[in-house]
């Protein structure tokens, strides 16, 4: 008999990609002790969407972002991995993209739970 461990972990590979992100988000905030790292957080995002929305951030397409990413870091074989999958993905679907509106809104009602 499953114990509410697996049977919730079962559930939760049956979500969609981005129900899982949202759960693992939720999840990881629940860890979350120290208010104060929380209000940091809250304060560099705010920060990063105004420099975006004043045009002082520079943007570089997702391919490119991408690549720095896997070069810049020291990747376990699987991020590897992920990475290279969503390369290949925006590559093959290329227009599917998320508005930076939609982006917006769901980054600032993280940041108010």
């Amino acid at each position: 008999m499953p114990n509410q461990l697996e049977i919730v972990e079962t559930q939760a590979l049956n979500l969609t990609a981005e129900e899982r992100a949202q759960f693992t988000d939720r999840l990881i905030t629940s860890l979350i002790e120290d208010h104060d790292i929380e209000h940091a957080w809250a304060a560099e995002v705010e920060r990063r969407i105004e420099e975006i929305e004043n045009v002082r951030a520079k943007l570089i397409p997702a391919a490119e972002s991408i690549a720095r990413a896997r070069a810049a870091t020291s990747l376990t074989d699987a991020q590897r991995a992920e990475l290279d999958c969503r390369l290949v993905d925006h590559e093959v679907n290329p227009n599917d993209v998320v508005a930076w509106e939609d982006v917006k809104s769901s980054i600032t009602t993280r940041l108010k739970r």
